[in-house]
């Protein structure tokens, strides 16, 4: 279910400790592989391939994507682990929302300014109806993790550990299944 925005509680809040979640990613990610495009020299820092334009290649460019949603989820775990459950709850979300659009832009599917109800309808009809990258369980997965973010961003009361965590392992399980796919393309 998708939860309308702050017009009910999602049904999976409860008040009982959780405890720290383990890593998706700390043992994954590596800080050689920060690209921002193109260093105006003569091969692209990322790939080392000679470029022709002072555009980015299209593969560079989501690995710039696909590295900020590395370190997004490994500061939402460590950020839950240390339970500031708000901003888990914030970088769990952005993390998705950032391997999303390295998704799309595998097919050339891109909005200048990345919003956030454009990156949410075109993953879910393009990359999972359309194309059935994904299963269709998915669609739902980054609205549903978004809905927690709004809650715990917007709203006064503290967001119980517990709905992070699920959000978190949400998280995850989307992050786990996107990396793949963006790890096995050329």
């Amino acid at each position: 279910l998708i939860y309308k925005l702050f017009c009910i509680v999602p049904d999976f809040i409860f008040t009982h400790e959780t405890p720290p979640l383990p890593l998706l990613s700390a043992s994954r990610i590596s800080a050689g592989n920060v690209c921002g495009g193109h260093n105006k020299s003569v091969n692209c820092r990322c790939c080392y391939e000679p470029f022709l334009t002072i555009d980015f290649h299209l593969h560079c460019m989501n690995i710039g994507f696909y590295d900020k949603a590395k370190r997004g989820i490994a500061d939402a775990e460590m950020l839950f682990n240390t339970k500031r459950y708000e901003a888990a709850a914030n970088r769990a979300y952005y993390a998705c929302f950032y391997a999303a659009i390295a998704v799309l832009k595998t097919f050339g599917i891109e909005h200048p300014k990345h919003p956030h109800d454009w990156v949410q309808a075109q993953f879910s009809s393009e990359i999972i109806h359309r194309r059935r990258i994904f299963p269709k369980s998915f669609a739902a997965m980054l609205p549903n993790i978004q809905t927690v973010r709004h809650f715990a961003d917007y709203r006064e009361d503290p967001i119980p550990n517990s709905v992070v965590a699920k959000q978190l392992r949400e998280a995850q399980s989307f992050l786990r299944h996107l990396f793949t796919y963006l790890e096995q393309q050329p």
